[in-house]
């Protein structure tokens, strides 16, 4: 993640750079959503059937190609960089959360500590987060916006280094052909009408995050204001929220309140999306709603990730993680395809980010629903076997 966080103050400030209009730079961010949407169809499959440290090697050496291409001021070569790019980011939000789960179960740990653990990740990954904002913004002021691109190759080294050396391998079902683990994961998808709608509420909250990782640095500049010098400083403040939301999620879980934190996520979201559509021209404004939603970021992630491994059963939890993310990228390529083709404006962009996360807010809303209508039984395994779980 510190690779990843690194290049996002900077991705669309460099292609600025290279002179591409806002709708090239759009082409850019589809074409890495687009291979991500189709990468998200597989390539969970292929971590449960070869194995998820395998696939977190792979998505090391995916980002270094991405890395290095960036360095060529080429649009076609760094089209073929957000290639890499969007299957990397499918492996990254996949095959290492199905690896730390069933490494979890693997030894024996409290099934409980998970919904600690997840938080602890969100809770580093803000600091780390920060620490990379501030790093970037080093090597942007000292070797230009390319310069924190090439510093990102020495972490994803370091990655692929200790996972092959350090990391046991674990698996999903292993009596599986890999032809047949995305459909066995769609399968189980289909028979657990409660999990489409968890799926459906993670897709709305990411497709709208990831919209924002586009709009952020022209919406801030949308009022007049330069913020060019300080975008380092400013992700680092995203990611100091992203830390608080994650202690917030912390002091709620220790309440009992984990299935009420994705209902705040979804309604205090829909509500930062809107203050940033009304108040569109005036930066300080924008700034502190972009603030307030980072803030969700950070109960986000542990949330859902808690949720998710009490429902999702371990032989096709990467396959249906992946699932999960082919709306989402749906959502970006829609969403880049008008401000492409329809050169839509910041505020309606802003408008349409509002508007997913309230149906985010619906989806979720739906599969407490479903799942308060059977407390006792939390998902049927892929086997046939009900499961239960008495964590929830």
């Amino acid at each position: 993640m510190f690779s990843d966080w690194i290049q996002g103050p900077y991705s669309y400030a460099l292609y600025a750079h290279y002179g591409f209009t806002q709708g090239d730079i759009a082409l850019l961010y589809m074409g890495g959503f687009l291979s991500s949407m189709v990468a998200g169809s597989f390539v969970g499959a292929l971590a449960d059937n070869y194995g998820r440290k395998k696939m977190c090697v792979v998505y090391a050496a995916f980002y270094i190609i991405s890395c290095l291409v960036k360095l060529v001021n080429n649009y076609y070569i760094l089209m073929f960089g957000r290639f890499f790019a969007g299957v990397a980011t499918s492996l990254l939000f996949s095959a290492f959360e199905a690896w730390m789960v069933c490494e979890h179960n693997k030894r024996g740990f409290n099934p409980e500590w998970l919904s600690e653990t997840f938080g602890y990740l969100t809770l580093g990954n803000g600091f780390v987060a920060v620490m990379a904002g501030l790093v970037a913004n080093f090597f942007a002021e000292r070797y230009g916006y390319i310069g924190p691109f090439v510093f990102c190759l020495f972490p994803l080294t370091l990655v692929g280094i200790l996972a092959t050396l350090w990391w046991p391998e674990n698996y999903g079902d292993a009596n599986v052909r890999p032809a047949m683990a995305l459909p066995k994961a769609w399968s189980y998808i289909q028979n657990n009408s409660a999990i489409i709608y968890l799926g459906l509420g993670q897709s709305c909250f990411e497709g709208a995050m990831y919209a924002f990782v586009f709009v952020w640095t022209p919406a801030l500049q949308a009022g007049g204001e330069d913020v060019g010098p300080y975008l380092g400083i400013i992700f680092s403040t995203f990611m100091v929220c992203t830390m608080t939301g994650s202690n917030i999620f912390s002091i709620l879980i220790k309440k009992n309140l984990l299935t009420v934190v994705p209902v705040m996520v979804h309604l205090i979201a829909t509500l930062a999306n809107l203050t940033a559509f009304y108040f569109v021209k005036q930066t300080s404004s924008v700034y502190v709603a972009f603030l307030l939603f980072e803030l969700t970021v950070g109960m986000f992630y542990p949330s859902y990730g808690s949720i998710k491994s009490m429902n999702i059963p371990e032989e096709v939890r990467s396959g249906v993680m992946n699932i999960f993310r082919i709306p989402l990228n749906a959502i970006m390529v829609v969403l880049l395809g008008l401000i492409e083709v329809k050169q839509i404006s910041m505020g309606t962009t802003l408008a349409l980010c509002t508007l997913i996360h309230g149906v985010g807010l619906i989806m979720y809303w739906n599969f407490e629903r479903l799942r308060k209508r059977t407390p006792d039984v939390h998902y049927v395994s892929v086997k046939g076997q009900e499961v239960l779980d008495d964590a929830m």
